[in-house]
């Protein structure tokens, strides 16, 4: 997204001065680096939102030590399904959609995980940021797609490890 919205310069400058900043605290995954936060091993992190949710979730305690910020231009992070054209199974894979899609694995998809469910019929938990006040980048996932090779290119070679 960045580098469809500044420009593969501007994005490897953005990187180098992150990496900078960060130094050796390189966390291995979301939920360390949101642990890392309560614990005030470090002021802020980089990660999905729904990490901060369940963790609030099940440590209520460090509510008042973390927080989340939904910065202008936010992008979805998007899990998506579909149905291969060649599939020879493609009723099996019609329900499995269909399944996931419905009301009831939408709800469990908000209650359990604080993700946004994709069916805009259920809503999404209480707790959360409401979708409708977020600020979306213009910037689509198709544009997006078009510059995947070239990140994960720029992040191996401003040596994010």
């Amino acid at each position: 997204m960045m580098i469809a919205e500044r420009e593969l310069k501007e994005t490897e400058k953005f990187l180098r001065a992150l990496l900078a900043n960060v130094g050796d605290r390189i966390y291995p995954s979301d939920t360390r680096i949101v642990e890392a936060i309560a614990k005030g091993e470090i002021d802020l992190g980089i990660v999905n939102h729904y990490y901060v949710y369940i963790w609030l979730r099940d440590n209520p305690k460090d509510k008042p030590n973390l927080s989340l910020i939904f910065l202008p231009k936010t992008a979805y992070n998007v899990s998506g399904i579909g149905i291969l054209k060649n599939s020879k199974q493609k009723d099996l894979a019609l329900k499995l959609v269909e399944f996931l899609a419905s009301p009831e694995v939408q709800r469990l998809f908000a209650e359990l995980n604080r993700e946004y469910p994709v069916n805009p019929k259920i809503p999404h938990h209480e707790d959360m940021f409401p979708r409708a006040k977020l600020s979306m980048s213009s910037v689509t996932l198709t544009q997006m797609g078009k510059y995947l090779v070239e990140a994960v290119d720029l992040i191996d070679r401003v040596g994010y490890r």
